[in-house]
């Protein structure tokens, strides 16, 4: 069969070869429908009943097989790829615009095209040396694109978008497309430009969620580049309605790590969503403000366990422990929970002194037997007061991982 297939194609055009080919995949799917009926027709006079409707059926099945190649057009009657359109041609290959250019048209363009093999480069070149017309179109099919990580390469490797493809974005925001607006967002946050900042701030109370979200990540960018009214307007979204916002704004000042933000950290202790909160301890825990501790302690109480947690985490590894934190930890030992004791062992264990010893000497009489085997292993190790002490996080990895799960992980069998 492959030689007939081979032999097809000698000396024959390029349409006669496909031809070829697709009737020579019909004959073998021909021949190997009929194999078994011939092979077995000796057999098939004397087959039962079920037998021959099943070899009936068969049969019926070959003489409906299509030709593969009966759907296929060819000539100028074949309909057009939506890839091969006037206006797909001028986006993608840089061919003259067609005239009559609306935002609908290349908007169905660019959103039937997959963006993975186009070069963002070449297009923002392009749009460099467009005429207006062409120049607005072009900017907004890179705004749907959504091609904010190609512009920040682009402005990485020394290179910047022309001055009216800013302002092209900038009026993009307003656009009644959400794609075309959050994509529009994501690129001028790439900008490091101060007069990006209005027209991101707007996008905060947007319709769509996905583009007020996309607007909180291009203003931490731009506040990343050292803009400082893109950091203030991050910080002012605090207060923003929707709590996705908000955790987004605690998410993106936490990673900033910027020592302006601890007000605006502390602010969003108290927020009604639990994710919030739970961003807010972790970025104060990173920025370790003293400013921060009398919050995180109140924290200690927080309805969230996680909260919880992270103020507790926080105030052990602060560099300003005191006799505040230290009392706050010994408190912690009378925690209902007989997991969140063990945790609070662990922390007072690291102070060594008379105060702390005398707390865990007492967790010795715990009603739940894993705290107390903890707290008589902490006492075996306990160092005097005067001996240098081992870094609080070493502590914490070595012993957590060592003494709080071998002896303190799970809870009693008393369930306190």
């Amino acid at each position: 069969m492959r030689k007939l297939v081979h032999d097809s194609e000698e000396g024959r055009s390029p349409k006669a070869q496909r031809q070829a080919i697709c009737a020579a995949g019909v004959c073998i799917a021909v021949f190997s429908s009929f194999a078994p009926l011939l092979g077995g027709c000796g057999e098939a006079r004397n087959a039962s009943p079920p037998q021959q409707a099943a070899a009936s059926a068969r049969q019926q099945e070959v003489k409906a097989h299509r030709n593969p190649c009966a759907d296929r057009k060819e000539g100028p009657s074949a309909p057009r790829s939506s890839y091969d359109t006037p206006i797909s041609r001028f986006i993608f290959r840089g061919e003259k615009a067609p005239g009559g250019l609306t935002d609908a048209d290349i908007l169905r363009a660019a959103k039937n095209r997959s963006w993975g093999g186009i070069g963002i480069a070449d297009l923002i070149g392009r749009i460099e040396r467009a005429q207006p017309a062409e120049q607005r179109a072009l900017t907004l099919a890179l705004a749907v694109a959504d091609s904010a990580l190609a512009v920040r390469d682009y402005y990485e490797s020394g290179k910047s978008l022309p001055q009216h493809a800013i302002y092209t974005l900038a009026e993009l925001t307003y656009h009644e497309d959400a794609e075309v607006r959050r994509g529009a967002a994501g690129i001028l946050g790439q900008t490091r430009l101060e007069m990006a900042v209005p027209a991101i701030v707007e996008r905060l109370s947007d319709a769509d969620p996905a583009v007020r979200r996309r607007a909180v990540i291009s203003l931490s960018d731009l506040a990343g580049s050292g803009i400082d009214t893109a950091f203030a307007a991050l910080a002012d979204a605090r207060k923003n309605e929707d709590p996705a916002v908000r955790r987004e704004v605690a998410l993106w000042l936490r990673i900033r790590n910027n020592p302006a933000a601890v007000p605006a950290l502390i602010e969003m202790l108290e927020d009604g969503d639990a994710n919030v909160r739970r961003l807010a301890v972790e970025g104060l825990g990173f920025i370790r403000d003293r400013s921060a501790l009398d919050p995180l302690i109140r924290h200690l109480d927080d309805p969230d366990g996680m909260v919880r947690s992270g103020a507790q985490f926080n105030l052990a590894q602060t560099p300003y422990r005191g006799p505040k934190v230290r009392a706050a930890l010994i408190r912690l030992l009378d925690n209902p929970d007989a997991e969140e004791r063990c945790e609070a062992l662990i922390d007072v264990w690291a102070y060594h002194d008379r105060e702390t010893l005398a707390a865990v000497t007492r967790m010795q009489h715990d009603g739940n037997a894993r705290v107390r085997a903890c707290a008589s292993k902490i006492l075996e190790d306990f160092r005097t007061p005067h001996e240098p002490l081992t870094p609080l996080g070493d502590l914490r990895e070595i012993h957590r991982g060592d003494l709080l799960l071998r002896t303190c992980s799970g809870r009693g069998s008393d369930g306190k």
